[in-house]
């Protein structure tokens, strides 16, 4: 897989200066020692790398473009370790010589300096308290200069495959087709399929799917490299709840909803809402994507690509794999399923290594290596074809070999030969014994997984079964809890307007029967009044005021106070005897004391037409005085009573 990726350079002498050799190499932990800093340097166009900068300065002088701020572009080519071995020379060679391919044909007519390096390894964590060193990748460094010291006419095809070409003269700085990066891309994968046979793109993608299987997103390799180092920062607690949100996400809401619940807050940005930003507690926010972003991997097309993946499996029934809640994923970058090329070859093999098999063979067809038939020999005691053994006076054996060019002479000690056997013996059993306890340490993982979802699944049976039985109780707890504080609350809120509701209510029904019970017998006593007065009027011949006054006595008297002081509505009556209400000057009836209208009553109440005696009539006046004294007092009794009692009801 060889990735690219391209960007303008703000300090060109600081980049100059980083390439070269008297910059350190970056491994200086390295177990093996520091690398080499720079393994090949070359350029391309009408400079050196040691006057570089000065080359390219002289350029834009000839075509004044001194006053551009860009000096120089900066392209990085890496290779992965399944392509290209970092320990192997001539592979670091393959990878130099390559991008001096892909610059030459991405940015023709200009000044380009090349440096291939292999120095950028690392240790790495690879578990709580283990690490892991990981061999540098080989890259290449390619400094551009941005005016272009000849002409030439450049041909591309842009991301929808529609093909361009365009003249660009001498002095012309960089274009946006030109540090176009699909662009520059597509160039890279043309090279890698001539030069090294295989798909790029088809292998970058393999690359991407084995890295989200793993739970590797980007950005998490560097995330090893700090918590190797002990350092680590908020984007590592941000990029653990993205990654398990991530996992477990069924679509874009349900993405933002489980952050949500872990103290994360997402918001979508772009014209279309295809960029996104995140913000755990109260640190920064942080954006997905860009060179200092928590990685492209928690964009929103990349979630719900995800989140679509993982509905599928849910649907399939399958469970989803749902990552450690650590800071950081132990390390993939030795891990042996990692994807590798895939040739277009015959034999599947890299070009460089074409033949080899066939050069293996011719030799094991003549006896093998002339090293191997010495070997041979001097083991058996037999000499084959072309070889010849001499034994010399120290007891040393000799094999000679006809080489062709002259004898192949190998001296073995037997004594050495002896401990080589013996050694290669004890290597063997070692190589026996560490496959048993591979296969002893497998099979103890394997129980140890068993075990592991077994009791998670008895764990869940138990949960399920104690909430089953647990519901009615609970249940039951809940509806008493309920009634309880249902009937707080009205007795809080209802009860109080309820109670003086009936109270008002049962004030006005008792103190209207009240009323009335006292107008019926008033109305009575008027009655009896009148009549007496009216027996005593005719008895006696007097007038009906004087025969009124006659007949109140003592027991009258005491009935005249009582009567006094309740309030009655003043009637009064028409020379035809007929009564009616007198209203006053406010509109509404008048009132006066129930002694006052009694008086008025009986003066014109009418006659009786019956004849009676003035015995009668005097006995009937008694009783009719007594009838109303005790009626008196019962109103009195009464009223005493409602004074206690100011309310009635509830």
């Amino acid at each position: 897989m060889v990735s690219t990726v391209i960007s303008a350079t703000k300090n060109a002498y600081g980049l100059d200066l980083y390439l070269s050799p008297a910059t350190a190499a970056h491994d200086q932990s390295n177990p093996g020692g520091p690398s080499v800093r720079v393994a090949h340097c070359s350029t391309i166009g009408d400079c050196t790398p040691e006057t570089f900068l000065e080359d390219v300065g002289r350029v834009r002088e000839d075509f004044a473009k001194t006053s551009l701020e860009l000096e120089t572009y900066h392209v990085i080519l890496s290779h992965s370790h399944e392509e290209l071995d970092p320990d192997s020379e001539f592979e670091v060679w393959l990878a130099h010589d390559f991008a001096r391919e892909q610059m030459a044909r991405a940015f023709p007519g200009r000044q380009i300096k090349i440096v291939t390096q292999a120095d950028n390894g690392r240790w790495e964590a690879a578990g709580t308290a283990e690490k892991i060193w990981v061999k540098g990748k080989v890259h290449s460094h390619c400094q551009i200069a941005n005016v272009a010291e000849e002409a030439v006419e450049l041909t591309w095809r842009d991301a929808d495959g529609n093909s361009s070409t365009a003249h660009y003269p001498a002095g012309r700085a960089f274009s946006s087709a030109m540090k176009n990066i699909h662009r520059v891309r597509a160039v890279t994968d043309e090279v890698v399929l001539q030069r090294f046979q295989y798909d790029n793109q088809a292998f970058m993608q393999s690359c991407r799917e084995h890295a989200r299987t793993a739970g590797m997103g980007t950005g998490d390799r560097k995330t090893l490299a700090r918590q190797a180092e002990g350092k680590l920062s908020h984007y590592d607690e941000l990029r653990m709840r993205l990654r398990i949100a991530r996992a477990q996400a069924t679509d874009w809401d349900d993405y933002t909803a489980r952050l949500a619940a872990d103290g994360v807050e997402v918001k979508r940005r772009g014209g279309h809402g295809d960029g996104v930003s995140y913000k755990w507690l109260d640190t920064p926010p942080a954006r997905a994507g860009g060179r200092s972003g928590v990685g492209d991997d928690y964009k929103y097309a990349a979630v719900v690509e995800q989140c679509e993946r993982n509905a599928q499996s849910l649907r399939r029934g399958e469970e989803l794999a749902i990552p450690a809640r650590s800071l950081v994923v132990p390390t993939s970058s030795l891990a042996q399923d990692r994807p590798r090329p895939v040739y277009l070859t015959e034999d599947g093999k890299p070009p460089w290594q074409q033949g080899e098999d066939s050069y293996a063979a011719h030799v094991r067809q003549t006896g093998g290596t002339y090293e191997g038939r010495a070997a041979q020999a001097l083991a058996t005691g037999e000499a084959g074809e072309g070889v010849t053994l001499t034994r010399d006076t120290d007891d040393r054996v000799t094999a000679a070999v006809d080489a062709g060019a002259g004898p192949l002479v190998v001296d073995v000690d037997p004594a050495l030969l002896s401990r080589v056997h013996e050694v290669e013996s004890r290597e063997a059993a070692v190589t026996r014994a560490e496959a048993r306890a591979a296969e002893t340490i497998q099979s103890a993982k394997d129980e140890a997984t068993t075990i592991r979802r077994q009791a998670r699944a008895d764990e869940a049976a138990r949960v399920r079964t104690e909430w089953a039985a647990m519901r009615p109780q609970v249940i039951a707890e809940a509806e008493a809890a309920g009634r309880q504080h249902g009937q707080a609350a009205w007795e809080r809120d209802e009860r109080p307007a309820l109670v003086t509701a009936a109270r008002v209510e049962g004030f006005k029904r008792g103190h209207a029967e009240g009323r009335q019970e006292v107008t019926d017998e008033l109305e009575a006593a008027r009655k009896d009044r009148r009549a007496a007065a009216e027996q005593l009027r005719e008895i006696s011949g007097l007038t009906p005021e004087e025969a009124a006054e006659r007949v109140l006595d003592e027991h009258t008297v005491k009935a005249r106070v009582a009567l006094t002081r309740y309030r009655v509505p003043k009637v009064a009556y028409d020379a035809d005897g007929t009564p009616h209400r007198v209203t006053g000057a406010d509109g509404k009836p008048a009132v006066t004391n129930a002694w006052e209208q009694m008086k008025t009553d009986v003066a014109h109440g009418p006659g009786r037409p019956d004849d009676v005696t003035v015995g009668q009539a005097r006995r009937a006046g008694r009783q009719a005085r007594q009838n109303l004294a005790d009626r008196a007092e019962r109103q009195k009794a009464r009223s005493r009573e409602k004074s206690k009692d100011k309310g009635f009801g509830l």
